[in-house]
């Protein structure tokens, strides 16, 4: 087994010819560095070099030596480059999975490109996932981080999983663009009473699902859910067909439908959550600066 330092040191002298200019260019005195030039000879049972009190020159299995000890240099080299980078965060893998609707959002796309800049090595694997099975999927490792869009309902999750907070969005009510709401800038929650609603299955977005019945419910009413999509903006397709009404993420105005006009929501309940999830108990460097990337996005465009 190779000595690191040995071969370094060979190098230095083989590059130079010289064991003074050696020794000057490893900033060590002579005597050490001739003693690890000759444990190294013994240690092959060859000699590297041919020496007298003038010259210095390389041997023949010097030379090949010096060929494999540049490899093997940079290898080490690359090794703990590698290793340093992983440490720091700075390469790696990060499994992240995040919800359809956050996908409107700019808190997904600012925070992935800010760490594809700041860690252009670290390979991104990137799933769609509803809230409650990223909880599930987090527990089981089977995923690193993820945008959410509710906190864990079960205690164990809450327990084992770390929630920040990045935003509380707004709601509004995508309407028909003929129906007469589509007029108003903003509408009460009681207003609605009579009008039929579009939604998600609760199976699968129990958060914006419970939110609908929750505002209607303090209103006073139950809402009248006519349709349901599996998909958050396969409901704009049904309010553009006159289907019904459908409560969204503000972050969905961008996309514009033709048929469907927005207005907002006058009551302080009408938000849904954005949060980023991790397991508590996660070692991982990568995540740790991908949270901080997080955070950051979050101080400066949130």
């Amino acid at each position: 087994m190779f000595d690191l330092r040995q071969l370094r040191y060979f190098v230095a002298v083989a590059e130079e010819l010289s064991f003074t200019r050696a020794a000057q260019r490893l900033h060590i005195s002579q005597p050490p560095l001739s003693q690890q030039i000759q444990a190294l000879e013994q240690d092959l049972g060859t000699r590297l070099f041919d020496r007298d009190k003038r010259n210095v020159a390389l041997t023949e299995p010097g030379r090949i030596l010096l060929e494999q000890a540049r490899q093997i240099l940079a290898k080490a080299e690359e090794a703990r480059s590698h290793v340093s980078d992983a440490a720091a965060g700075f390469s790696g893998v990060l499994r992240l999975a995040y919800t359809i609707s956050v996908t409107f959002h700019r808190a997904l796309p600012q925070t992935l490109l800010r760490f594809g800049q700041y860690a252009p090595k670290v390979r991104m694997q990137l799933h769609e996932m509803y809230s409650e099975p990223q909880f599930t999927a987090l527990r089981a490792d089977h995923i690193d981080v993820g945008f959410v869009r509710d906190e864990p309902r079960h205690e164990s999750d809450a327990r084992a999983l770390r929630i920040d907070v990045i935003d509380y969005e707004p709601l509004l009510l995508a309407v028909p663009s003929g129906h007469p709401l589509a007029r108003l800038d903003s509408v009460q929650f009681g207003e609605l009473a009579n009008e039929a609603f579009v939604s998600q299955p609760r199976e699968l977005a129990a958060t914006l699902y419970d939110r609908l019945v929750q505002l209607a419910g303090k209103a006073g009413f139950h809402p009248l859910i006519r349709q349901q999509a599996q998909q958050i903006n396969g409901l704009l397709a049904l309010v553009a067909a006159g289907i019904g009404l459908a409560l969204v993420p503000a972050s969905m105005r961008v996309v514009q439908l033709g048929g469907v006009s927005y207005v907002s929501l006058e009551d302080p309940d009408a938000y849904l959550l954005l949060a980023v999830a991790s397991r508590r108990d996660n070692p991982s460097p990568v995540l740790a600066k991908f949270l901080q990337i997080v955070k950051g996005v979050e101080d400066a465009d949130l």
